[in-house]
């Protein structure tokens, strides 16, 4: 649906991290569907999602963190790798997106 909607580019302090948790919320309850989110990883020219399977949250509610961190070396980061939320679908009516990532 929206392919990197908000990204950033890794600094050095977070250079040999990995993913460790990744969350999202809504701001309002949508009437129908799911809202899905995958966090996906470029590193040069290359793609690689970070999670499997990606985020969802249903409309009925307005958080969830079951996106599960793959352990494959996608998890890694490196400095000047640059981190993208893609928003895959979008429940109806729903408002507002966060997504929290956590490196250690």
């Amino acid at each position: 649906m929206s392919q990197g909607i908000v990204a950033f580019t890794v600094p050095a302090v977070l250079n040999g991290k990995a993913l460790t948790a990744a969350i999202a919320s809504t701001h309002t309850l949508g009437s129908a569907g799911t809202t899905t989110v995958m966090v996906r990883k470029r590193t040069g020219n290359t793609d690689v999602d970070m999670l499997s399977p990606g985020i969802t949250i249903t409309y009925t509610e307005y958080y969830a963190a079951d996106g599960t961190i793959k352990s494959d070396g996608s998890e890694d980061i490196a400095t000047g790798d640059n981190i993208y939320v893609d928003v895959d679908g979008i429940a109806t009516g729903v408002l507002g997106l966060a997504v929290t990532l956590t490196f250690a």
